[in-house]
């Protein structure tokens, strides 16, 4: 993941495919685990 692959996202998501929800799976997939977390832990 570059900083320069940002410029290439907005015509990727005009054209979604199954790379890029799994891109965004692995991006959000850890994210959304931690903020599911941080509430049960008490």
């Amino acid at each position: 993941m570059n900083l320069v692959q940002p410029l290439a996202i907005p015509p990727r998501l005009q054209t979604p495919r199954m790379t890029d929800i799994l891109e965004l799976g692995q991006m959000l997939g850890p994210a959304i685990w931690n903020l599911r977390q941080l509430p049960s832990v008490e």
